[in-house]
């Protein structure tokens, strides 16, 4: 339930920002950890930059539940995140 209200709060606030969101040091911090293989870390990173709606962590938060990585694999909990992450313009 949280997932889907997370998601839904993000839609509602992160379009006007998707440009700006795609230049946040997060994504790049992101990138790191999961090269680096500290998911757990990158996962809790992305949760964050999503909640302070970060379109591009919303994106990184499907991709970690999507995946299973740094957290159990669940497609579920991963829809609605892409949903968000579409609709303000990630892939």
């Amino acid at each position: 339930m949280r997932t889907i209200l997370l998601a839904l709060a993000l839609v509602a606030g992160v379009g006007h920002t998707t440009a700006q969101a795609q230049t946040k040091p997060t994504d790049d911090a992101i990138q790191l950890l999961v090269d680096k293989g500290e998911d757990e870390h990158a996962f809790a990173l992305a949760q964050q930059g999503a909640e302070e709606g970060d379109p591009r962590a919303v994106e990184w938060v499907a991709w970690f539940y999507d995946n299973g990585a740094g957290v159990k694999q669940d497609l579920a909990r991963a829809i609605p995140f892409y949903r968000v992450a579409a609709a303000a313009g990630q892939n």
